[in-house]
């Protein structure tokens, strides 16, 4: 089984010293390649893309977009990231202090991620629809930051404020009187310790009285037994 190209160039991209910084000219070009392929994907699907067509799409040689991205997987994953990026940054911008701290983050998100009409922007159209066609390798890091962004949002209810929001035409009060009907804090169960069961009373064997007849140089009283007298 042969590795896949894009882990490849991530480990090359660790160990290569010489590595040369993007120009000027290098980062507007990526822009342009994210901002042109966000638009397309989320309008076409990844599934009905290939690498050889956004290519064409941008005006650009295979070669020239694969300098910048290694193939559609890495190119969809940017887009994504960079938009979880753009909504925890906002996010960020209430204090932690501020008593009404999580229902202000979902405005924020509400906000962010909606069109003029209600309907999902094409960012978030992708991460709601297509991340699920990503590698693992790729989509392990996407998900851990989706699940940091829903504990902002609604603690305990991270994956329930989630779904409501990411689902398009629901107005923010409708979601937020769902939200506020489900329990706030998870119900765990305490386990505990089972009783410890009594130890019987230890029983002690009563000791047996000495014959009469017994010498007294073998009663238990002496230490060593003594030389018995002679004569």
């Amino acid at each position: 089984m042969q590795t896949n190209p894009r882990i490849l160039r991530a480990e090359a991209d660790k160990f290569d010293r010489q590595q040369r910084f993007p120009t000027e000219r290098d980062r507007q070009q990526r822009e342009h390649i994210l901002t042109a392929a966000q638009s397309l994907l989320a309008r076409h699907g990844s599934h009905a893309i290939s690498f050889g067509a956004m290519a064409a799409a941008l005006r650009m040689a295979p070669a020239t977009l694969r300098r910048h991205f290694i193939d559609l997987d890495a190119l969809l994953g940017e887009i994504i990231g960079r938009h979880l990026m753009d909504i925890s940054r906002r996010l960020g911008e209430i204090p932690f202090n501020d008593p009404d701290r999580c229902r202000k983050q979902r405005e924020i998100y509400f906000t962010f991620c909606r069109g003029t009409f209600g309907g999902l922007t094409e960012a978030h159209r992708l991460y709601t629809r297509d991340r699920h066609v990503l590698p693992q390798d790729i989509l392990s890091h996407l998900e851990n930051t989706r699940d940091g962004i829903g504990e902002l949002l609604a603690g305990p209810n991270a994956q329930a404020a989630l779904v409501l929001l990411d689902t398009p035409y629901i107005p923010l009060a409708n979601i937020e009187v769902m939200l506020a009907a489900l329990p706030q804090e998870a119900e765990t169960a305490t386990p505990t310790e089972p009783t410890p069961r009594p130890k019987p009373p230890r029983k002690h064997r009563p000791l047996r009285p000495l014959p009469s007849n017994r010498p007294r140089w073998l009663c238990a009283t002496y230490p060593t037994r003594p030389t018995p007298p002679t004569g």
